[in-house]
């Protein structure tokens, strides 16, 4: 290929994915082995004593529904029960009902409104009450929204398709229990965010820091150093968890599942209660709900004459010596969308102009 052109993500790593050691010493090994009967399916028990969780699916499109799949088995798989919401539940005050509340990934816009008015209140007031709300990539601009974080957020100037970047980890920080002091995100075009060093339980490595490593394609990752990978910061007598990635993703990264783990059953952050903070207007859609054409500036225009042709509609992002469109796909994945594989393919024949295309 002439360039980067990512169906799937780039990073599979099984050490990294389970934030261990591993590699390849070359040596030729002989194992002992001998047939053993089929053996009983493993079924955890239930999470002594784990606080009453709920899951909210705050969409029906593609990435909302992956997300909320991926946690709901992977929530079973840990012997820890929960229960699901609605939006509608929640401003009813369902939520006093529950302990914690996980918000998988999904558009953060669709659920404020969802919400409405009264649900958002509903939903702040429980926070603020001590409740717990954990969110997960997208919905964690939500948190923002509602201001109930003191995070601020950037849209990604990078081309980083699913690779696999190694954070730095509070030791301090009740989420790192039985972690280690480093774990490996599974980056995907993600919202970019920075907390105050107190709040932040994970970050990705400082500039020139030897531990910044990525797995994986990246182009520009360079936005990323020093920013907050995960945020756990006390509101009022509740907490907010920001995951700025999906720490469940595919319900294959295990390494970093253990910190959705801690940060269910877990106890609070030593943090003192952060003051209340303004709701954010949200300036654009998230990236990875969209498709990414990167280009330079020479064939920007040829690119966007090519959207323009089929009425779609595109954010433009301008960056040094490039120019991403992140193309609206309506919340449909590659395989529902009517014209955004062909799309992909005429912007692929602009040749060594392409930066990289993204379609998930």
């Amino acid at each position: 290929m002439p360039f980067p052109y990512f169906y799937d993500v780039t990073a599979w790593s099984g050490p990294l994915l389970e934030n261990v050691s591993g590699g390849r010493s070359g040596a030729d090994v002989k194992p002992q082995a001998i047939p053993l009967p089929q053996q009983a399916e493993p079924v955890a028990p239930p999470v002594v004593g784990a606080p009453r969780t709920a899951v909210w699916q705050v969409s029906e499109n593609s990435a909302a529904v992956e997300s909320s799949g991926w946690l709901r088995w992977w929530l079973g798989d840990q012997g820890l029960r929960f229960g699901d919401l609605t939006a509608e539940q929640i401003a009813s005050g369902v939520l006093a009902d529950y302990d914690v509340l996980v918000v998988p990934n999904g558009p953060e816009a669709e659920a404020a409104d969802s919400l409405g008015e009264q649900g958002r209140a509903a939903l702040t007031e429980w926070v603020r009450g001590g409740g717990t709300l954990i969110t997960l990539r997208d919905s964690s601009r939500l948190a923002a929204r509602l201001g109930l974080t003191s995070a601020a957020f950037a849209e990604p100037t990078s081309d980083i398709p699913g690779a696999l970047i190694r954070m730095e980890l509070d030791p301090a920080s009740p989420l790192a229990a039985g972690v280690g002091p480093t774990a490996w995100a599974m980056y995907e075009y993600d919202t970019v965010w920075s907390a105050p060093e107190q709040s932040s339980a994970a970050r990705f490595p400082a500039a020139g820091d030897p531990d910044w490593y990525v797995s994986g394609f990246a182009e520009g990752a360079e936005q990323l150093h020093g920013k907050s990978a995960v945020v756990d910061e006390n509101v009022g007598g509740g907490r907010v968890v920001l995951f700025g990635f999906d720490p469940n993703y595919r319900a294959f990264t295990n390494g970093t599942a253990k910190l959705l783990f801690n940060a269910i059953t877990g106890p609070k952050t030593a943090n003192a209660p952060r003051a209340a903070a303004a709701p954010v207007a949200m300036p654009a859609a998230p990236t990875s709900d969209r498709m990414v054409i990167s280009v330079r500036p020479d064939a920007a225009g040829e690119v966007q004459r090519l959207i323009a042709e089929r009425g779609g509609t595109a954010d433009v992002v301008h960056g040094p010596n490039v120019v991403r469109f992140r193309v609206d796909r309506g919340g449909m994945n590659a395989d529902e969308h009517p014209w955004a594989r062909r799309l992909a393919d005429e912007a692929a024949a602009l040749g060594r102009a392409v930066v990289a295309i993204s379609l998930p």
